[in-house]
């Protein structure tokens, strides 16, 4: 059964749209966009496991340069 109620937002997709269907971008996402843009940055998503290097680096700012509890840490 199809819902007719206009009051109702579609969560399922992930996209913003306007009152004719079409695609919103918010004006951060634009600037954003025209940034990198000038940087000729990709736009790869970060694995599902998480950027390595970045959780690397988190946990030697958490826990600490002390290898020992680090080798614990990452086992």
């Amino acid at each position: 059964m199809k819902d007719k109620s206009p009051n109702k937002v579609n969560l399922s997709i992930g996209v913003y749209r306007t009152e004719d269907g079409k695609p919103h971008v918010f004006r951060a996402v634009r600037k954003v966009e025209e940034e990198l843009a000038r940087f000729d940055a990709d736009k790869e998503y970060v694995p599902s496991q998480g950027d390595i290097n970045y959780i690397d680096a988190s946990k030697k700012l958490v826990f600490g340069k002390d290898e020992a509890l680090l080798s614990r840490v990452l086992s």
